[in-house]
C-alpha cells in the first residue's frame, strides 16, 4: 500500500479463559478454537466486494439486453456485445474466486502456502480498513480505527485492562509493558496450576498507522500461559536439559486489506514476547 506503522499507542490484556488440555493434544497453545483467527472482517470485505460486483453485473446485463435487442447490428455493436459477454464471464469468475479463493491466488482469505516459524500461528486473519479515495489523501476523513469489530472467538470486549508501557524501543515499533497477573481476579493466574491446565488471555495493541492513511489499527493476539511454582536447583537443571521448547515469543501475521475495488493488501506481524 505501503503499510507503515508509526507507533504503538496502548497495550491491554484480558478476556481470561481457563481450560483443561485435551487428551492427546501435544500443543494446546495451537488449539484452533482458541487462536487469534477471526473472519469478521473477511466476511465484511467479501460482502462489500460481492455488492459491488452485483451492481457491475446489473449494469452489464442492461447493456447486453440493449445490444442483443437491436434488429440491425453494426460491426461496432457485434464487437461491443462480444466485449460485454467477456466482461460478464470475467465477473462470474471473479465472484467464484472471492467466495472460494485458491491457495496462492493472492486474494484475501486464500489458504496460506507457508510453514510458520516456531511461535507463529498458522492461520492469517484479515483486517479490512475499508478506505475511500479521500482517506488516502486526508487524515481528517480517515476512520477512527480499523479492527475494532474483529472480535476473536468468544471474546469478551469489556474484560480488558490497559497496561502501563514502561519502554519504547525506537526506532522500532516495539514497546514493553508491565503486567501483574493478579489484577484479573483469576485464581489460576495467582498461583501455580496443574500441568494439564492452561489459561488463555488476549493481548490487544492499538497501533498508529501513517500509511496508507493516518489512522489507528487494533491488533489482537491470544496467548496461552501455565503458571508454575518456584523451582529448585534440581528441577531447574532438569528443565534446561530437557528437549522442551524454549520459545519465549509468539505471534500472528495479519493480512491488511485497504479498500475495494482494486484491492490492495499487505501483511504485518504482531509478536508478543515474555521476559523474565
Amino acid at each position: 500500500m505501503p503499510l507503515i506503522t508509526a507507533s504503538i499507542l496502548s497495550v491491554s490484556v484480558g478476556d481470561v479463559r481457563v481450560q483443561r488440555v485435551r487428551q492427546g493434544k501435544s500443543n494446546p497453545q495451537m488449539d484452533e478454537d482458541m487462536d487469534s483467527y477471526q473472519e469478521v472482517d473477511l466476511e465484511r470485505m467479501r460482502q462489500h466486494w460481492l455488492d459491488m460486483m452485483t451492481q457491475r453485473q446489473e449494469y452489464l446485463d442492461q447493456q447486453l439486453q440493449k445490444t442483443v435487442s437491436k434488429a440491425d447490428k453494426s460491426e461496432d455493436d457485434v464487437e461491443r456485445e462480444s466485449q460485454l459477454l467477456e466482461c460478464r464471464l470475467t465477473l462470474t469468475e471473479e465472484r467464484n474466486a472471492v467466495l472460494v479463493p485458491t491457495a496462492g491466488s493472492g486474494i484475501p482469505g486464500a489458504p496460506v502456502q507457508r510453514v510458520p516459524v516456531p511461535g507463529m500461528e498458522t492461520h492469517v486473519p484479515v483486517l479490512f480498513l475499508d478506505l475511500s479515495a479521500d482517506d488516502f489523501q486526508s487524515s481528517l476523513s480517515a476512520p477512527l480505527a480499523g479492527g475494532l469489530d474483529a472480535l476473536l472467538n468468544e471474546e469478551d470486549d469489556d474484560d480488558f485492562i490497559e497496561l502501563q508501557i514502561v519502554k519504547h524501543y525506537d526506532p522500532e515499533v516495539k514497546v514493553e509493558a508491565s503486567w501483574d497477573s493478579t489484577i484479573h481476579d483469576c485464581p489460576q493466574l495467582s498461583r501455580a496450576g496443574s500441568a494439564d491446565q492452561r489459561v488463555y488471555l488476549t493481548v490487544r495493541a492499538m497501533v498508529q498507522l501513517s500509511h496508507p492513511a493516518h489512522m489507528q489499527l487494533l491488533l489482537r493476539k491470544r496467548i496461552c500461559v501455565n503458571v508454575t511454582g518456584k523451582q529448585g536447583f534440581a528441577q531447574s537443571l532438569l528443565r534446561r536439559m530437557s528437549h522442551r521448547s524454549h520459545i519465549s515469543a509468539c505471534g500472528v501475521t495479519f493480512e491488511i486489506v485497504s479498500n475495494i475495488p482494486g484491492v490492495s493488501t499487505s501483511r504485518c506481524e504482531f509478536v508478543v514476547s515474555a521476559a523474565g
